[in-house]
């Protein structure tokens, strides 16, 4: 947000679609080829004119040799740091990781989907990168880049949610984490069972990463987002997400679906609802509608 706590609205720039990993659950075309630099720019002078953050994203944004052009252009012209969703996975050069932070880069939203290589490597299907990674969030923390680690909840590594929060707290104490879980959003994205799990294998787990966060104070974000799991769903202890306000009409063209179960809950409006694609494999049998405390039973 703003210094006066008014919210900064941020707008995502693709610099290029190409990627030096590859997770099977991504939603990104990374076959096509890197956006034109004329492209760039007027995307950067559109976000100035709206009073916009920028977001540098990809593919792998660190695969552009001109990031940290891109990077002084939009603070210069916007005003304000740049965000960086990436893998880190060259940011394990030290040289690069001051370059990238010098050049005005604030904040970091780092892929990292697992507490340990075994995990997070089979995730990326990219041998060796988890061990990069873990190098390139020290050296971006090292930088006095902010670090959000974003962990996507798969059938891989849906067992080490709780001692991924563990290795945050243990080696990065002012990181936030991020938990999102993955999404048959686009036709990209793999619509099986291998790797979609359902909600309710995954809650044992996520349950006890929420207690391990409460415990070792690490931030947890993530549950209110379309990328989050249905409000009815999110453990207890984060049960102050379903503050957030109304879902926007018309948010998602037609990607969620909000089935009979969603009409009796009282989060109705907050929450996005199941994906179409999530529906297909397993139906809602797993909501459970939500009562408010001013509500009658059912």
């Amino acid at each position: 947000g703003g210094l006066d706590g008014t919210a900064i609205h941020e707008d995502l720039i693709r610099l290029n679609f190409h990627c030096n990993q590859r997770c099977r659950f991504c939603f990104v075309s990374t076959h096509l080829p890197p956006a034109e630099d004329q492209r760039i720019e007027r995307a950067i002078g559109d976000a100035a004119r709206r009073g916009a953050r920028v977001v540098f994203s990809g593919g792998e944004p660190t695969l552009n040799p001109r990031l940290e052009h891109w990077a002084r252009f939009a603070k210069q012209l916007t005003g304000h740091d740049v965000t960086l969703q990436t893998n880190a996975v060259l940011l394990d050069n030290a040289d690069r990781a001051r370059s990238v932070a010098s050049a005005g880069i604030g904040h970091a939203f780092v892929s990292l989907h697992g507490s340990r290589a075994e995990v997070c490597d089979a995730v990326t299907g990219a041998p060796g990168t988890f061990a990069r990674t873990v190098v390139g969030v020290d050296n971006l923390i090292a930088n006095d880049v902010a670090v959000t680690l974003n962990f996507v909840i798969c059938r891989t590594n849906q067992s080490d949610i709780p001692a991924w929060i563990r290795m945050v707290a243990r080696c990065w104490p002012t990181a936030v984490a991020n938990i999102s879980f993955v999404a048959p959003s686009t036709d990209l994205v793999p619509r099986d069972r291998e790797m979609i799990p359902r909600y309710t294998d995954v809650l044992p787990y996520l349950a006890e990463a929420v207690g391990e966060a409460g415990r070792l104070d690490v931030p947890l974000v993530g549950f209110e987002s379309m990328c989050g799991i249905p409000l009815c769903l999110v453990p207890d202890d984060l049960a102050d997400f379903a503050a957030v306000g109304p879902v926007p009409p018309s948010f998602d063209e037609g990607e969620f679906h909000k089935p009979p179960a969603c009409q009796r809950c009282s989060l109705r409006e907050q929450c996005f609802g199941l994906r179409r694609g999530y529906i297909e494999l397993y139906g809602s049998d797993e909501l459970v509608p939500c009562k408010s405390s001013s509500q009658d039973e059912l």
